[in-house]
């Protein structure tokens, strides 16, 4: 029976986990996707992406791999901000006139 090792997927060498974390955090946040949108699109919980950015779960090859295909399909439907319209600006009122 062969067993494949969860941390390198049988090629020996594991993924360096803090680095790992960091770029598909950043990844996500190039691609503007929020952690919400993105942990729907990996099937998991938030609670889960989140460890995961944090280092705080073991990165895979195959756990890498969703996650760049989940920032691609959120990034795909997540609409673009709209410009907010600027506000409307008054004039101040007159200084209330003391004593009169």
């Amino acid at each position: 029976m062969s067993l494949t090792c969860p941390h390198c997927a049988g090629t020996g060498t594991a993924l360096d986990q803090h680095a790992t974390a960091a770029a598909m955090r950043q990844l996500r946040l190039d691609a503007g996707v929020p952690v919400a949108r993105l942990s729907a699109a990996m099937r998991r919980t938030r609670s889960y992406a989140y460890q995961l950015e944090r280092a705080q779960r073991t990165w895979t090859p195959q756990l890498v791999a969703q996650w760049q295909d989940a920032v691609r399909t959120a990034a795909a439907s997540t609409p673009a901000k709209r410009a907010r319209r600027p506000k409307r600006l008054t004039t101040p009122p007159p200084p209330a006139i003391l004593g009169a």
